[in-house]
């Protein structure tokens, strides 16, 4: 087997993309570019865990993040 620098990439992609939450999260930010608290209004879970699902998605080059004031959006 052919070793493949982009298959990292796609492994972290598809892992990133295979969580139901990580995938509403990449479905509401769609039309719209929201900060932390607005993400995790939508949820039941915690901020924390809200953050930790962004992490994943922007290592897997699924999300862009940008600093404004204290949020992250």
């Amino acid at each position: 087997m052919c070793a493949n620098n982009g298959s990292g990439t796609i492994t972290k992609f598809f892992t990133a993309m295979g969580d139901p939450i990580r995938l509403q999260i990449v479905l509401l930010l769609r039309d719209q570019p929201l900060n932390v608290g607005d993400i995790a209004n939508q949820f039941n879970i915690s901020r924390p865990a809200i953050s930790h699902h962004l992490k994943v998605l922007k290592e897997a080059k699924v999300v862009q993040s940008e600093k404004a004031g204290q949020e992250f959006s």
